[in-house]
């Protein structure tokens, strides 16, 4: 892999971290899949799976629609602070 590549893939991966767990496991998913991103680590081939990637895109509509109404938002926080103990 030369250099070019090498920076456009890890750019592409800073951008997606900025992002929520799920956009950024969504991202990375479909990027490797639809060959947008090479010599990424092996292990992370595991995120181009077709189930791994409806979990993320499932998880990142619901927190995405979960932010906006007032009630839920409080106990899906509650609930990721518990999941990140």
């Amino acid at each position: 892999m030369d250099l070019t590549q090498a920076l456009s893939s890890l750019m592409g991966i800073g951008l997606a971290s900025g992002l929520n767990i799920y956009a950024e496991v969504l991202t990375v998913g479909l990027a490797q899949r639809l060959g947008w991103l090479t010599g990424a680590p092996e292990g992370l081939a595991l995120l181009a799976h077709p189930g791994i990637l409806a979990v993320a895109g499932v998880r990142y509509a619901f927190e995405f629609v979960a932010d906006k109404i007032p009630v839920v938002t409080p106990v899906w926080d509650s609930l990721h602070t518990f999941i990140r103990q």
